[in-house]
């Protein structure tokens, strides 16, 4: 399904956008939003005609994620809607390098596997 971001909500401390589909359209509440860049949300709240979807990059949303390279899984928290998602709990010898692509590893059943993220 294609949508469009309508707005944006306005707090300070929760980077959220609405769109212009909602339950009539069979958007549902933890539905993963994903552009043809990777994964951009998920669905927090739905009317009948929009949605509220939380960013990746809300400091509030983690996903589960894997390098493709040597598939290493680690969490991809957001930190605030910066250029960059933290990677948390990782052991300080992990083999991740600058240019590896990160993507959803489908741990959890909230996002499909394979899509890019970040």
């Amino acid at each position: 399904m294609v949508t469009q971001v309508i707005s944006t909500v306005n707090d300070p401390y929760s980077d959220q956008v609405v769109i212009d589909k909602g339950s009539v359209n069979g958007v549902y509440e933890g539905q993963p939003v994903i552009s043809d860049k990777g994964v951009v949300g998920q669905v927090v709240a739905v009317a009948k005609m929009t949605s509220r979807v939380l960013l990746i990059c809300d400091a509030t949303h983690a996903l589960p994620i894997q390098v493709l390279r040597n598939d290493i899984r680690v969490i991809a928290a957001g930190n605030g809607c910066t250029d960059d998602l933290q990677l948390e709990h990782l052991p300080a010898n992990t083999d991740i390098r600058v240019g590896d692509v990160l993507v959803t590893s489908g741990l959890g059943g909230r996002f499909p596997e394979g899509y890019p993220v970040g």
